[in-house]
């Protein structure tokens, strides 16, 4: 077979409103490329094809982007390889109280489901990042015949590399505390977590920029000698922080699993995350888990994480199983086995 060339194609501003789905774009095709891949990444609706052997799409969520897309790719031919990233957001937005008075977002999420459906059903072969991930698509979509291959999210190996003491130096911040690394959003429901601590004496860190007005005004009121934000960190100051925390708490209303929660896992921070969507897959019983909707239960977790011993195991477990090298590896044999 002669040399792989693949046609990334993803959001308009993948790179311009960077989220979760940059960083695994970006990273994949970095690890692709370092085994011998050419990956030509375009975020236009009709991009050329200049000999390439497939297509590649990220990231269901977005549809009404993701669609005109899809229609054309399903017009050149090619073998088309779909990432979902795909959780069910009706459950959150019907539950949150953030959400009150969203109720558009919801009517939207439960009429855009048909077309989430055609991409997925018209897709050659799904790279869901956790089997949780495939069993849900299977579940909302009624599709009893999925072709799939489970690729895992990961994290960087600049994230084991953390200087806790530049940190500190930096941002002026002592003592133990618990962070918090992700865009400030109803989803990420940092608000949940500042209420379930208010009557302890724990320090909390943010990073992450806003990405809901509203909701940032919210948060911003409630900064203080204690609560702390940093806004977006860049990725060396980001290592940084989470080798000074102590807990990293992320307790959305789902994450799958959350590139914040690996990233601080290999950093060596006890991680609390949410039981909702597929971060118990990764973490096991090496890790905290909340219901967002619970204040008692995002505090006892991120009480237990707090009060809990370090262990090495976790850390030892991202860095063998979630890297992005292993990520390369695992999507170009997906990529061949389509192929063949």
């Amino acid at each position: 077979m002669s040399a792989l060339k693949v046609l990334f194609v993803s959001r308009s501003n993948l790179t311009t409103v960077p989220a979760g789905d940059t960083v695994q774009v970006l990273n994949t095709k970095r690890a692709l490329e370092a085994l011998g891949i050419q990956v030509d990444l375009v975020v236009r609706t009709e991009p050329k094809v200049q000999g390439h052997t497939l297509i590649h799409l990220f990231n269901t969520i977005p549809i009404h982007e993701i669609m005109p897309v899809y229609n054309w790719a399903k017009q050149t031919g090619l073998p088309l390889v779909l990432s979902p990233i795909y959780w069910d957001a009706a459950g959150w937005v019907a539950e949150s109280a953030d959400a009150q008075g969203q109720e558009w977002r919801l009517n939207w999420w439960r009429e855009t489901q048909e077309l989430r459906k055609q991409v997925i059903a018209g897709a050659d072969l799904l790279l869901p990042n956790a089997q949780a991930e495939a069993e849900k698509i299977r579940a909302d979509f009624g599709l009893s015949s999925l072709s799939y291959k489970v690729v895992p999210n990961a994290a960087d190996k600049l994230y084991a590399c953390g200087n806790p003491q530049a940190f500190r130096r930096r941002f002026k911040i002592r003592g133990d505390f618990v962070f918090c690394s992700a865009r400030i959003d109803p989803r990420k429901n940092q608000l949940a977590l500042i209420e379930a601590l208010a009557d302890t004496d724990f320090q909390l860190v943010f990073a992450g920029n806003g990405s809901d007005a509203g909701y940032f005004r919210r948060f911003q009121a409630k900064l203080g000698p204690k609560i702390h934000h940093l806004g977006l960190l860049q990725p060396r100051d980001l290592a940084n922080a989470y080798a000074a925390a102590k807990v990293h708490a992320l307790v959305s209303w789902y994450d799958t699993p959350g590139l914040a929660s690996l990233e601080a896992a290999l950093a060596g921070c006890q991680i609390v995350t949410t039981e909702r969507g597929s971060a118990r897959e990764y973490f096991g019983s090496q890790a905290f888990y909340c219901q967002p909707n619970d204040l008692g239960s995002i505090r006892r977790a991120v009480v237990s994480a707090y009060q809990a011993p370090r262990s090495p195991g976790l850390r030892r477990l991202i860095a063998e199983k979630y890297t992005w090298e292993q990520v390369g590896r695992v999507t170009k044999q997906a990529y061949l086995e389509l192929l063949s």
